[in-house]
């Protein structure tokens, strides 16, 4: 694979270092299909529910995190978060949360 043809394509410098690497992956992969693995969801709310269940929630619109009494995931609420973005709010291994891996 010429790395000049990925980079006339605005392919990424990671891109192109990873097909370089991997070009009988990418190959099997064009010729054989495969899966992505889709990453774990997570809802959380505080542990303690003196005031009701409490979930925590991303409001897109303002760019917030918010609560609401129910983990609402859709064009204007986030509440469904990967394991990396509940580290980074400092909601993963805390106490004062409960999280808990969405079902499909």
């Amino acid at each position: 694979m010429n790395p000049n043809v990925l980079k006339t394509n605005n392919q990424s410098e990671k891109t192109i270092h990873w097909l370089a690497k991997n070009q009988e992956t990418f190959v099997k992969a064009w010729l054989y299909g495969y899966e992505v693995e889709k990453e774990k969801l997570y809802t959380v709310k505080f542990a303690n529910e003196d005031f009701g269940k409490m979930y925590i929630g991303f409001l897109k619109r303002v760019n917030k995190l918010g609560v609401s009494s129910l983990p609402l995931n859709n064009d204007e609420v986030k509440s469904w978060f990967t394991e990396d973005e509940l580290k980074r709010f400092k909601f993963w291994n805390n106490s004062a949360f409960e999280v808990v891996e969405v079902e499909k």
